[in-house]
């Protein structure tokens, strides 16, 4: 059994990605089709065809995997020469790079953990007018950046010095809570929604 469900295809005289007959088999029984084939069987050249088809698309696949297994050495290696060069710059030797590892892994964990903050689907995210993190974009631009939002009248607003402007999320989190004084008077939170009257 393959290892991923992309369906099967094969390249033949100049055409490419061309889809395999008997594509609803799994390889063990179109195996099984051409083991019980017959002369006279009314779908005989079908068969045969399907059994081409089948041969050379797993050809490419074959070859695929092989592509697929040296870039993965490449990058093997890079990550090597990379993790070398980090310890030789931290000055980790043979005998600590394990320690070096450790540490490095449990850091990631806590930083992924920190707090619940983790990038979320968007569809979790609040829409009581909720101030949060969103990565996103206004709508006349094409590139996002993390921004704070509210969800307010069936849209994504932006709230800052300006009037609210519509973003276009991809992802959320919380937001970090405002730092805590001591006098009052330096609490200097802004409210739960900005609201512009029109």
């Amino acid at each position: 059994m393959r290892s991923d469900d992309r369906p099967l295809t094969y390249d033949w005289n100049g055409h490419t990605d061309m889809a395999i007959t008997f594509a609803w088999l799994s390889d063990v029984e179109m195996a099984g089709k051409v083991r019980m084939l017959m002369r006279h069987d009314l779908e005989h050249e079908a068969v045969v065809v399907g059994a081409r088809d089948r041969i050379m698309a797993l050809s490419k696949a074959l070859e695929q995997c092989e592509v697929d297994r040296q870039e993965r050495i490449q990058q093997c290696d890079r990550m090597a020469k990379d993790w070398t060069d980090f310890c030789a710059a931290v000055g980790a030797t043979w005998d600590t790079q394990d320690a070096v590892a450790e540490e490095l892994m449990a850091n990631q964990e806590k930083l992924a953990s920190d707090s619940g903050r983790g990038w979320r689907d968007l569809a979790d995210a609040p829409r009581d007018g909720t101030i949060i993190e969103v990565v996103g974009r206004y709508v006349t631009a094409t590139t996002g950046f993390p921004r704070y939002v509210g969800f307010h009248d069936g849209r994504w607003l932006e709230y800052s010095r300006h009037a609210p402007e519509e973003i276009i999320p991809l992802v959320w989190r919380p937001r970090t809570d405002f730092p805590q004084f001591s006098d009052p008077d330096q609490d200097r939170r802004p409210p739960r929604l900005y609201l512009v009257e029109d």
